[in-house]
């Protein structure tokens, strides 16, 4: 992901000085509300603390910059419970976090 976000800004033609990084998604936020950085992460990680206002979102100018996931599996007969259930959460969490998906 930091690749796909560095060619974002250079595209734009931003090169932040990066001092640290973290791969603890608690961390991050934890210095971000300390106010010791920003951060680009997914929403799904900070939608929570969008909602409840502890953290704040940086509103860009630019093209926004958005992720795609493609989740794939083998056909099968035969699908397991749990796989069966997870499938049918992926479907419909777009639907069900409107802000979540491309506008």
């Amino acid at each position: 992901m930091e690749n796909v976000i560095d060619r974002h800004f250079a595209g734009i033609n931003f090169y932040p000085t990066v001092i640290m990084t973290f791969d603890n998604t608690e961390a991050i936020k934890a210095m971000i509300r300390a106010d010791l950085g920003v951060s680009m992460p997914a929403f799904w990680v900070v939608d929570a603390d969008l909602r409840k206002g502890s953290l704040s979102m940086i509103q860009q100018r630019e093209h926004p910059l958005f992720s795609k996931l493609d989740l794939v599996r083998r056909k099968s007969s035969h699908v397991l419970t749990p796989v069966a259930a997870f499938i049918e959460v992926a479907r419909d969490f777009e639907w069900k976090h409107p802000r979540l998906k491309s506008q």
